[in-house]
């Protein structure tokens, strides 16, 4: 586990603090832990998350009594993804059926299909006149830019992958125990969709969403199946 896995991992059990120089470490050896994948020392105190994830709910518009709401107001609308809070930590590994979320197929087959048009009407005026410098601009301009595009799709740092164990975002888990709640946000006047991962730190751990296939009904259904799976193995486990 690197830095960031142990601070998603840490940040819900009364052990944590946080450093100013280090970011969140354990108090119980005032370090970085050093376990690799759960920890047997984790103690959650539910209801201190409980009085933070009210607070946080409230910065985002919501009221107690009305965490399944939706709240709209003239920039954002915001929705609750329900479900209770997991107890403990899973010495689960991500299972076979995780969904994955990815960069949606046809927005990328959208922005490869104009510079390749653009390409196929410029390259025949190439070979016309191969010395002409807009022409040899415009087809060095639409070679990186299909370069670029092929890139970025292939770049899976902002791809979700939801599974038994949590959420895995940029190449770090994010345990279900450390997720009081999880908010929708979305602002079709600026083209933005997030989703907000309630934790106990300071800052939530906010997933642009913009580009990724099959949001945000799928991604809800996505995260409330996995979420309720691994509450189940937890009380199975006990």
């Amino acid at each position: 586990m690197n830095k960031a896995s142990y601070s998603r991992y840490c940040t819900s059990c009364s052990h944590s603090k946080f450093d100013p120089y280090r970011g969140v470490i354990c108090g119980l050896v005032n370090d970085y832990p050093d376990f690799k994948e759960d920890c047997d020392k984790l103690s959650i105190d539910r209801p201190a998350l409980e009085k933070i994830y009210d607070e946080k709910l409230s910065g985002y518009g919501f009221s107690k009594h009305g965490r399944t709401k939706t709240v709209i107001d003239s920039n954002y609308s915001c929705t609750v993804i329900p479900f209770k809070p997991v107890e403990e930590s899973l010495p689960v590994k991500p299972s076979a059926n995780s969904v994955q979320i990815g960069k949606s197929k046809i927005i990328f087959l959208f922005y490869l299909l104009v510079p390749i048009l653009i390409l196929l009407f410029t390259l025949p005026m190439f070979f016309i006149a191969p010395l002409e410098p807009l022409i040899v601009i415009i087809d060095l301009f639409m070679i990186i830019a299909l370069t670029v595009i092929v890139y970025e799709y292939k770049d899976k740092s902002n791809s979700l992958n939801i599974n038994a164990k949590g959420i895995l975002y940029k190449k770090a888990i994010v345990p279900w125990h450390s997720i009081l709640g999880a908010v929708l946000r979305e602002s079709r006047q600026h083209n933005k969709a997030e989703l907000i991962l309630i934790t106990a730190s300071k800052a939530d751990i906010i997933i642009d969403l913009v580009g990724l296939e099959g949001v945000p009904f799928r991604l809800e259904y996505a995260i409330i199946f996995h979420q309720a799976r691994a509450r189940i193995k937890a009380i199975l486990s006990k």
